[in-house]
């Protein structure tokens, strides 16, 4: 979806621009927009939820029936079926996970934007110095708690003078796949390289970059983020 975006913008604020609008106008006319994305999107996710919650209503009925014979298999499967569709329901209404869980999306595939990192409001702000292993955030995540680790987009970093820079997903592709990427540590465990969204360990937050030899003759640094969901 996120090309779509610069095109939509570009609409939005066309007519006003073709007037000689001021960059007053033109910051409205992106407030505008970027308010009206946000409420389709959240109307998007509760028509899914509102579907989702018929479907497991439906299922109910059925494992209704089948729960009473005796070691039924297909009750057990409508059972995790149920158990499913109500998780997801329930993800779905949370507007705040929905939110963090579309960005880590974004962060994944690489479409995030500077801009939009730029725009993201939170205190908790660390840069990573290529040349250490892990840096302190002086944030600690406590039990239930949800975090998303947002690196810059815009930022580069290289693991050694002969290899190009790279940004916070790291070298994409053999033979050093995944080189220099930002890797996340929770308290004693490191977190697996497929999310930036955080909601299971408790502990202190260190931050680091994907280089198991020598980090002396590293090079550049990264910002991140990091936005407490809940």
């Amino acid at each position: 979806m996120r090309p779509l975006l610069p095109t939509l913008l570009l609409i939005l604020i066309a007519a006003p621009l073709a007037h000689g609008a001021d960059v007053g106008d033109m910051l409205a006319a992106l407030a505008k927009g970027d308010k009206a994305l946000a409420k389709a999107k959240t109307e998007w996710h509760l028509a899914q939820a509102k579907i989702k919650e018929g479907v497991a209503k439906d299922l109910e009925k059925f494992y209704s029936t089948e729960s009473k014979k005796k070691d039924s298999t297909l009750a057990i499967e409508l059972r995790r079926r149920i158990d499913l569709l109500n998780a997801e329901v329930a993800l779905l209404k949370d507007v705040s996970m929905m939110y963090a869980t579309d960005l880590n999306k974004s962060l994944l595939d690489g479409s995030y934007l500077a801009s939009d990192w730029d725009n993201l409001a939170t205190e908790n702000l660390v840069t990573l110095d290529a040349k250490r292993d892990w840096t302190e955030t002086k944030v600690k995540i406590n039990a239930g708690e949800v975090w998303l680790v947002v690196p810059n987009p815009g930022d580069s970093w290289r693991g050694n003078p002969s290899m190009g820079a790279v940004g916070y997903l790291g070298f994409i592709g053999q033979p050093i796949s995944g080189a220099m990427r930002v890797t996340i540590k929770v308290g004693e465990t490191i977190q697996p390289p497929t999310s930036f969204l955080l909601t299971n360990d408790s502990g202190r937050l260190m931050l680091g970059s994907q280089d198991g030899q020598d980090w002396n003759d590293n090079s550049g640094s990264m910002r991140v983020k990091m936005l407490r969901i809940r």
